[in-house]
This record gives structure tokens, sequence and C-alpha cells, in this order.
């Protein structure tokens, strides 16, 4: 009776060490495959990190306090600090960029143009000549061709139109997004003003009301509590603000992009059709960008390596660390941290198949241990 129980303590264990390894590992391929499948960046998690941490992981996204969105003006008065002229100048720029990059209007773009329009009625011409004659041998392809014919031209006098109205055209989407800009500013000034006037102050403390109180801000419940929700209230206040001027960047560029021809273009033209990128603030930064391609293949890679029980120490190590970097962005008892029961608990899990080596139950780590233990033969 003793071995019995022996063996089924074994064997519950073998399949509880296996279902933890396996389960964790399809978890982190799926969760590769929603990344791999949909439009994920990390920018939005980091974005909201809460806690000591939170500074560090802010840097990572682009204008994370939107100050260069809103044109802030450090050297102006408190009050007005708006000052869109920089941006003004920016936009400027790129879109003498842009037209320089495609030529935009360029007299001999235009020239090969009317070649083309010159070559296509010349070939009406001469079906309208042999449909008036009546020859033998008008069919329904050569009708086909007659209204292939005139399609094209009309498609290149369009084109035509459109190259000799480019720079124009160029000029009014500045115009109407320069406009734009403005407006928002205009609208929200005394909003913004407040934010750029507050937000340093309220998010290290509440240096308004005396560094005493600034400095146990971080030690009083009760103090960090308010501390949290001014800067959450903040950050929500600034979201239309900053959708409406992220929108008009967006705008800029896409539009701009979007008066080149086709033969304007270059033959690997990206499929968004943004040949020339506008380097918006809110852009990815490099980091950001790096670890946006990384994340996916190493969920991947974490969790084919763990279903197959290969490497599981330190492959369980390598989660468990990146589980534990998820959770420092919220950390538990922080003031409007979100929830991370589930990473500590799968990171908890990790660590147990890291310590006892996962993989010798039903994994290949048993079969490679095997391998290289073998005793050499006489």
């Amino acid at each position: 009776m003793p071995v019995r129980r022996h063996w089924s303590s074994v064997l519950l264990i073998l399949l509880a060490v296996l279902m933890l390894r396996v389960t964790i590992g399809v978890h982190f391929v799926r969760e590769a495959e929603k990344k791999f499948y949909g439009e994920w960046t990390a920018t939005g998690f980091f974005g909201a990190a809460k806690g000591p941490f939170a500074p560090f992981f802010h840097s990572l996204v682009g204008d994370w306090d939107g100050f260069e969105r809103l044109c802030f003006d450090p050297t102006r008065p408190e009050g007005d600090r708006i000052n869109p002229r920089p941006t003004l100048d920016a936009w400027y720029d790129f879109k003498e960029l842009v037209a320089t990059h495609y030529r935009f209007g360029d007299s001999r773009i235009e020239e090969q143009i009317i070649s083309d329009i010159k070559a296509s009625n010349q070939r009406l011409d001469e079906l309208e000549a042999r449909r008036a004659e009546g020859a033998e041998g008008w069919s329904e392809s050569d009708q086909n061709e007659y209204a292939a014919a005139e399609e094209e031209s009309l498609a290149l006098r369009l084109e035509l139109d459109a190259l000799r109205a480019q720079n124009a055209r160029a000029d009014a989407i500045l115009q109407e997004c320069g406009d734009s800009l403005l407006d928002t500013l205009d609208q929200y000034d005394g909003d913004i003003n407040n934010y750029f006037n507050g937000w340093e102050s309220r998010r290290d403390g509440f240096a308004r009301d005396g560094d005493a109180k600034s400095e146990i801000v971080g030690e009083v419940e009760s103090l960090t509590g308010q501390q949290a929700t001014i800067v959450s209230d903040m950050v929500k206040a600034r979201g239309p603000w900053l959708g409406d001027i992220s929108g008009t960047w967006s705008a800029l560029e896409k539009e701009l992009n979007g008066l080149a021809l086709p033969r304007q273009r270059s033959a690997n033209s990206p499929a968004d059709g943004i040949e020339v990128e506008l380097l918006a603030p809110h852009d990815k930064t490099p980091m950001m960008k790096l670890i946006d391609s990384v994340v996916p293949y190493f969920d991947l890679t974490v969790g084919i390596l763990l279903i197959l029980g290969l490497g599981t120490r330190i492959t369980a190590l390598i989660g468990s660390t990146f589980l534990a970097m998820i959770v420092a962005t919220q950390l538990p008892g922080v003031p409007g941290a979100q929830d991370t029961i589930n990473q500590i608990i799968e990171m908890g899990g990790l660590l147990v198949l890291a310590a006892i080596g996962g993989g010798q139950f039903g994994g290949l780590d048993y079969f490679v241990g095997r391998f290289f233990n073998r005793a050499p033969q006489a």
C-alpha cells in the first residue's frame, strides 16, 4: 500500500508540473498570436504606468506629457506658454520636403504627360477614322480598344490638371492644418496653460502647499492618493486636446503624400502611400519600436520552449523576469494601479518550473539530460 501511494503521488506531481508548464506555454503563444495579428503596441501600456518606476516607462513613450504637441514654450511667462510657431515652421519645412521629393508641378513631368496625351489622342483619331470609313473588320474588340483609349485620354488630362494644381493644393493643406492647430489651441487656451503651469508641481508633489507637504507626499497614503487622482484627472483632461492635434499631424502627413501622382512615386513605395514621413512628437521612440517588434517573437519563443520542455530553467527565469517588468509598471498598492494578480501568479508558476527543472517532467529536457549524462562506454 505505501508503494502504491508513493507512485500515485509521483504521478500526480508529474501531471501537475506538466500541466503548469504547458498551460503557461500556451498562454504565451496565444499572447504572441494576438500581437502578430492585431495592431499591438506597448505605447498605451507604458503610458499608463503607475508607481515609482513610472517615469522610466513614460520616457519610452513619445511626448508622453503632451507638451510638444501642445506647443509648450518654457521661455514664456506662466499663463501664456503656448507658442505654435515652431510647429508651424516644422510643418512648412515638411511641405517643402514633400514637394521636392515628388517634384510637385515639375515641368519635365508635365511634358511627359502632354506627350502621352498626344499619343493617346492620335490613337483615338486613327480609330475614329476607321470607324467613320466603315472599314471592314470593325469588331467588338476594336470598340473596346476605342473606349479604353478614351478613358486613358481623360485620365491623362485629369493627371495633368492635378500636377499643375499640386503646389497650390499643398499650400492649401498646410493652411488648413495650421488653422486647425490654432483653433484647437485657442479653444482650450486657458485649460492648456493651466495644465502646463500645474503639471510639474502636482505630479512631483504638492509644492504649492509648501515644501513639507511635498516631501511627505510619498509616505502618507491619503496624500499619495490625492496626488494620483490629480495626475489622473489631468491626463484625462488633456485627451481631447491631444486627440485633435495628433489627428492634425497625421492628416498633414497623409494628405500631402496623397497629392503625389503614381508616376511621381518610387517603384518601392509603401502600401500606405506615406513615402515621406513626418516625424511627429507622439511617434514611437526607437526603444518603443524595438520593444514592439521583439515582444511578439519573445512571447512565441518562450511559449514554444515551455510547451516542448526545452531549456525550461532558463526560459522560465527569462519569462518570470519579463512578467516582473510588467508588474513593475503597475505595482500593487500604488493608487490607480491596475490589477496585476494574474501576472504575479504566472510569474510564481514560472519560478517553480525554474526551481524544479520542469522540463524534466514530460519534456525534451529529460532526453537532453540523459544524452549529456550518459556514461562513456569502455
